[in-house]
């Protein structure tokens, strides 16, 4: 009897060892958005990328870009195509975001709300939002999500400088990427939606490739961002993220 009893005792303390190991092992909210957002994108890139602007009873506006990002506070997109954008140009340095526009020889300081190219994607959006530095994560938690385990993030905005106040983010339990993030206004009402798709190994990792930014407030409008081309890069120079080179 005593032999089983050591022997009872042994299985409950490994069992309950391995139960406080499993969950010490258990990501924290933040630690899964820094995740997400490293497997998305490096630090320090070059890529080729396209964005599709949908409207109702509108055609299609289709408008193809260079993309150049440096750490955390440096990005400069030029377009390429049509014909009437190729080399436009924007700029986010540090917290200043501008623009030059060709036909006028001119650079404008531009808002971080204001639409890129009418669709649907903010300067914000694409240059400017930092979900893990403007906000603060918990995990609310797990659900499935078309089918696949994910985790559900709530983030809430550490300032009202930024330009959501709520956000709330999807991320595949099984491999850390983002799935669908939902972004909030200061009185609670849903503005957009964004959702990843198309995984692709890029760069040496899987990535989501298609971003689809859906505009709630407008019926059947949305805008498709999409890239097959990223090279990761150890350094950029820091005169193209200049507003001199703007007008080069």
């Amino acid at each position: 009897m005593r032999v089983k009893a050591y022997t009872l005792v042994f299985l409950l303390l490994r069992a309950f060892l391995s139960l406080g190991l499993a969950r010490g092992a258990e990501l924290t909210a933040d630690e899964i958005l820094n995740k997400a957002v490293n497997n998305t994108y490096p630090e320090t890139y070059q890529m080729a990328a396209q964005m599709v602007s949908t409207k109702q009873d509108k055609e299609d506006r289709v408008y193809k870009m260079e993309i150049f990002k440096k750490g955390s506070d440096k990005m400069l997109i030029v377009f390429t195509e049509p014909a009437r954008e190729k080399d436009r140009k924007i700029l986010r340095n540090g917290n200043s975001i501008w623009m030059y526009i060709p036909n006028v020889q001119k650079v404008l300081k531009v808002a971080e709300k204001q639409s890129v190219m009418g669709g649907d994607f903010s300067n914000a959006d694409l240059m400017r939002l930092d979900l893990v530095s403007d906000y603060n994560a918990s995990l609310a938690g797990e659900e499935k999500m078309d089918g696949v385990n994910a985790y559900r993030l709530e983030l809430k905005a550490k300032d009202r400088s930024v330009a959501y106040d709520r956000v709330t983010v999807w991320v595949r339990k099984d491999n850390l990427l983002p799935m669908k993030n939902e972004f909030y206004t200061l009185s609670g009402k849903l503005l957009k939606i964004l959702t990843y798709s198309d995984l692709k190994r890029l760069a040496g990792q899987v990535r989501p490739t298609k971003m689809t930014m859906e505009n709630t407030l407008e019926e059947g409008q949305l805008t498709i961002f999409t890239f097959d081309d990223l090279k990761i890069k150890d350094t950029l120079p820091d005169n193209i993220f200049t507003q001199t080179y703007l007008s080069r």
